[in-house]
């Protein structure tokens, strides 16, 4: 019971400053001029996605358990890509798709792209294929890479767009910032301390390891995610929110490279099981459901509710779930 009690108090911690950290997140992009998007996919998204790192080193090192590490990196994938399925639901007028900025269609594919080397360097595993550096992987580096590349990339798509004449008020900003990196700094230390406290919670109750273990502490390292982007699109920011969800998949990617670095008996890639692609193709075809939505901007069909690529977004996560309890 204290430990439930514990959880959630967490949740609440982090639901107000997730709420703030969405707020102040806005104001830095309006202030700054340097876009919402690229606010949402980079920054929050970092801040956001530190539990992952938290629970993945802890993974590789402390349990020596490199399947956890990546089941739980691919599981939150699919997870964050189930909340636009939120979003849409929530957002009553008009499609989800509909209000999005297009600088999505490109965080969409460097998703794909990410997840899809990921699902790659597993597979080159099962065929024996294992160049390494030293004790890791040269897949996981490229992923590294790869994620700074299109770091870059959005960061010059977005600043191309910046207007000239924007006047920034550099005292605005500054408050702004403090505040921001204040409502960051309690997310990410109730956020790593969530699946630590999931863990605990896990073994209190007796669950299995394999499924249940797994899908709570997926959840529990998601959630600053869900929160913070659920908060974002209650101030009507829903590009800050969207830009959260792909660019936390886009970190969490990232992140392999840095649980492989952490990994010192060898590449983390020829250690884990091959299983894990699967829920990474599901992940790549949630992500590509979503880029269909940025560029089509289907309406809500679907008992007014939901747009057709949301649903399918929805049943792949299902079936996600039903590959970690086969797999279990």
């Amino acid at each position: 019971m204290i430990l439930w009690t514990q959880f959630l108090i967490l949740v609440v911690i982090i639901s107000v400053a997730g709420y703030f950290l969405s707020v102040y997140g806005d104001q830095v992009a309006e202030l700054s001029g340097l876009g919402k998007s690229w606010i949402g996919a980079t920054l929050i998204a970092m801040v956001t996605s530190l539990p992952e790192l938290g629970s993945g080193i802890s993974a590789v090192t402390i349990a020596n358990a490199p399947d956890l590490a990546v089941a739980d990196i691919f599981g939150s994938c699919a997870f964050n890509l189930s909340i636009l399925f939120m979003i849409d639901i929530l957002s009553r007028k008009k499609s989800m798709f509909d209000a999005a900025n297009e600088s999505h269609i490109i965080t969409s594919i460097m998703g794909l792209t990410l997840i899809g080397l990921a699902c790659f360097a597993l597979i080159l595993n099962i065929i024996g294929i294992d160049i390494t550096l030293g004790h890791i992987g040269l897949s996981s580096c490229l992923l590294m890479i790869t994620y700074f590349v299109f770091m870059k990339i959005l960061y010059t798509a977005e600043t191309s767009q910046y207007d000239p004449n924007h006047r920034r008020d550099s005292k605005k900003l500054s408050r702004a910032i403090i505040k921001f990196t204040c409502s960051a700094l309690v997310v990410i230390g109730c956020g790593l301390y969530l699946p630590v406290l999931g863990n605990k919670i896990v073994i209190a109750m007796d669950w299995n390891q394999a499924f249940f273990g797994t899908l709570f502490l997926a959840f529990a390292t998601s959630l600053p995610e869900m929160i913070v982007t659920i908060s974002a699109f209650s101030i009507g920011s829903i590009d800050l929110a969207i830009g959260n969800v792909l660019g936390s998949n886009l970190f969490n990617i990232a992140i392999l490279f840095i649980d492989d670095v952490f990994y010192k008996i060898g590449p983390i890639f020829s250690q884990v099981n091959p299983i894990h692609s699967i829920t990474g193709l599901l992940a790549i075809l949630m992500t590509s459901m979503a880029l269909l939505g940025f560029v089509l901007k289907p309406k809500k069909q679907i008992l007014m509710y939901m747009s057709w690529p949301t649903l399918i977004i929805a049943v792949c996560y299902g079936f996600v779930m039903i590959i970690l309890y086969h797999a279990g």
